[in-house]
């Protein structure tokens, strides 16, 4: 979905200044500045979200591997 919203992002900069009168140059580029900067928002509070579920998921594995003690037989010795 981000890849669409770019490539409409960038359509709507380009067919934005085709069509626009020259006037009109000032404020174009405003729809399209508001999609990028919703996509980076929106990617960079995903990427923050899995980041810390990935954190968590490392932490809660390294506790349950303390817990688990195997006895090693060597020599006759545990």
């Amino acid at each position: 979905m981000m890849k669409v919203l770019i490539v409409a992002a960038t359509g709507s900069l380009i067919f934005g200044y085709i069509g626009a009168k020259p006037e009109d140059y000032d404020h174009v580029w405003i729809d399209s500045v508001a999609i990028y900067f919703a996509v980076l928002v929106v990617s960079g509070v995903g990427s923050i979200v899995d980041w810390t579920k990935e954190k968590e998921f490392v932490a809660r594995t390294r506790e349950e591997n303390a817990e688990n003690k195997v006895p090693i037989l060597r020599e006759g010795k545990v």
